[in-house]
């Protein structure tokens, strides 16, 4: 066992040269450094990933603009969002797998807001007519009331 409480000899059994590296970082490293060398290398595999990740946003963004174009929707947030998705292709024709991330990300962003908008514009078109049919109840609810009086009054006489 080693300062940091990992058993070494059972992670790198099967890989002498690997094994002799990995123990002689562990003798050199206190084990507080060792924990924050390991998390940097875990993190800096990550960093290839542009294309997967900058791929993967587009592809949100597309599925977006098809829920956009099946609502039928016609928003200043849909033009931004599609002239975020045009920069978005030109910046992954040209490499750029960041930036085309960016701007794949921003058009997500303006294609939730057109259909949050949407959905909020529908759901206060629902509270407008349930509202009026709750004023409309209360209404009848009165007129029935009036009678329901009467006839207690004419029963009395």
């Amino acid at each position: 066992m080693n300062a940091g409480g990992i058993g070494t000899r059972n992670l790198v059994e099967n890989q002498p040269v690997l094994g002799t590296i990995f123990i002689a970082m562990i003798k050199l490293l206190r084990p507080a450094s060792w924990l924050g060398m390991g998390s940097l290398i875990l993190l800096s595999a990550c960093g290839p990933n542009l294309a997967f990740l900058a791929e993967r946003s587009r592809s949100e963004a597309q599925a977006l603009q098809e829920l956009c174009g099946k609502a039928k929707l016609q928003a200043d947030e849909i033009s931004r969002a599609d002239g975020f998705m045009d920069e978005s292709a030109r910046f992954q024709k040209d490499g750029k797998a960041d930036a085309a991330r960016l701007a794949s990300e921003e058009a997500i962003g303006w294609y939730r807001v057109a259909l949050a908008r949407d959905a909020q514009g529908k759901a206060e078109k629902e509270l407008a007519a349930a509202e009026s049919t709750l004023t409309k109840d209360k209404e009848r609810l009165a007129t029935y009331r009036e009678i329901l009086d009467e006839m207690k009054t004419m029963r009395k006489k």
